[in-house]
């Protein structure tokens, strides 16, 4: 009778560690977090004469973050075929006055307008992002989402651009390449319209 109760009980406790175990692996199947890894942006070689002095590099955009560009991001309007140029306007930033005072003449230049679209954009950004599946669930029970909130993916898509950007770029959509300045902002003012020249055909 003693061996029956100590078989039931062995048995019990058995089945008890079993479902425990399982549970706690299904817990760890069911929050699990999911990370999304972004391509790195792929720098180009490229050479452009009479730039003494200053730092430019030729990215090239990966398919993912590109996509994100043409149909989310705030240049999506302007993420066409013709090239567009990336500007840091800001009255608190010193060096930005200099790039919008002659980027702005330049703008309204129909000799340039042809080949370029101009786009302004503050020196701090804010990026807000959540994981698609909260922001699936918010909106299901139709709570109000933080503005402009963007998935981890879209986030880290439009930080690698602006990283890859830097104050002045110019973008080119058919080839989904990018051409920025990292220097001194005097000198390149100074530059603005030579490259625009250099790259109308690029």
């Amino acid at each position: 009778m003693r061996k029956l109760i100590y078989t039931i009980i062995l048995i019990i406790l058995i089945v008890t560690g079993i479902i425990l175990v399982t549970g706690k692996i299904q817990s760890k199947k069911t929050t699990k977090k999911i990370s999304i890894k972004m391509e790195q942006i792929e720098k180009i070689p490229f050479k452009l004469e009479n730039m003494e002095g200053l730092e430019y590099k030729l990215y090239k955009i990966p398919e993912w973050p590109a996509k994100y560009l043409k149909t989310k991001s705030e240049f999506s309007s302007v993420y066409k075929h013709k090239k567009f140029v990336v500007y840091i306007k800001d009255e608190n930033t010193p060096f930005a006055k200099e790039y919008a005072e002659t980027l702005e003449k330049i703008s309204n230049d129909s000799n340039y307008k042809k080949h370029y679209n101009f786009v302004s954009r503050k020196a701090k950004i804010t990026i807000v992002t959540m994981q698609p599946k909260d922001i699936r669930l918010m909106k299901k029970h139709k709570k109000e989402l933080p503005e402009n909130v963007l998935t981890t993916a879209e986030g880290n898509a439009k930080l690698n651009f602006i990283k890859a950007c830097g104050n002045f770029c110019i973008v080119n959509p058919s080839k989904n390449q990018i051409f920025a300045l990292k220097g001194d902002s005097k000198k390149e003012a100074q530059k603005f319209e030579y490259i625009l020249n250099k790259l109308k055909k690029w």
